[in-house]
């Protein structure tokens, strides 16, 4: 005599099978079926812009964007929401704007400060802003946060018959410069420490306007050069920061995707708006051949060297 509930199994197989028989394959996707990953994950944030317009004195370059990497195990199918900063504005004839943060969730870095001009300091962020040239003997840089950043670099003005010279914004690799009597300073170096990273994503960021060429020594995240009124402004540090300008001169901006610092217009400048800063940039990565259950936002999947990357250049997100 056949049990009745062994017989019930027989006809739950039995129905299974043909089910599959009649539509093919069929599987759902669990948490059980993936396994948590353990990622670092890159977050910079956008850099800052500097003053800008004809009204403009010898202005401090903006700040690179607060950069950390975060390393973390997240659970199969956990959505990371993503956000990657803009840079501070440009403007006319406008104060800077400190950039804006980038996150991953609740791991999130501070925007570049922006460059101060005249009697204004550099504004604190991730890295400080360069100070204005202005306001014997010149105005102080910005603050960064500890483990983001760096300061910016102090404006020269020692009065009688120099000229104003702006202070240049730190990076994340280095401390912006200070400026000197009719000198003004260059923006801090990016940061190096994840020289590996940008070679291995380089040859998947060429549609990004100099970008390769920008990160091609191993940084990003640099501050701009400071602007003068009067002087030749000062180069952005290496890794895409913008350059200060000068009367016959324009500035120029941090470089996309780098959180890069923009450069300050000097008075009297050619371009009377001025170049806003990088955009910010995250980067997931992760050992072994990876990919994820599914993304918004379009990143781009790399797998080079053993390592598999996630490349953020606009917010999205990630589904483990």
């Amino acid at each position: 005599m056949t049990r009745h509930g062994a017989t019930k199994g027989i006809k739950g197989v039995t129905g299974v099978t043909a089910l599959r028989n009649k539509y093919g394959s069929f599987s759902t996707v669990s948490a059980g079926s993936r396994a948590p990953v353990a990622f670092e994950i890159l977050i910079i944030s956008g850099g800052g812009s500097a003053r800008s317009g004809t009204s403009s004195e010898s202005g401090g370059g903006g700040g690179a964007g607060g950069l950390k990497v975060f390393n973390q195990t997240l659970a199969a199918l956990h959505n990371c929401t993503v956000t990657v900063g803009a840079g501070g504005a440009a403007g006319t004839n406008a104060d800077g704007q400190t950039g804006v943060a980038s996150s991953v969730d609740a791991n999130a870095t501070t925007g570049g400060g922006y460059g101060g001009t005249y009697y204004f300091n550099g504004g604190d962020g991730g890295s400080g802003g360069g100070g204005g040239g202005n306001g014997n003997p010149g105005m102080p840089g910005g603050n960064n946060v500890v483990g983001q950043g760096n300061v910016g670099g102090s404006g020269s003005y020692p009065g009688g018959g120099y000229t104003r010279a702006g202070g240049g914004g730190g990076g994340a690799g280095a401390a912006g410069g200070n400026a000197s009597p009719n000198t003004t300073a260059a923006g801090g170096a990016g940061s190096i420490a994840y020289s590996s990273w940008l070679s291995d994503i380089s040859s998947s960021m060429g549609h990004i306007t100099d970008w390769q060429s920008a990160t091609s020594g191993g940084r990003i995240a640099a501050g701009a050069g400071g602007g003068s009124d009067g002087v030749s402004g000062s180069a952005g540090g290496s890794g895409g920061g913008g350059t200060g300008g000068s009367p016959s001169t324009s500035a120029t901006a941090g470089v996309t995707n780098t959180g890069s610092g923009g450069g300050s217009t000097g008075r009297g400048g050619v371009v009377p708006s001025g170049p806003g800063g990088g955009s910010g940039l995250v980067v997931f990565k992760t050992t072994g051949t990876y990919t994820a259950d599914s993304t918004t936002g379009t990143p781009i999947r790399v797998a080079v060297g053993g390592n598999t990357y996630y490349i953020f250049t606009g917010t999205g997100s990630l589904v483990v």
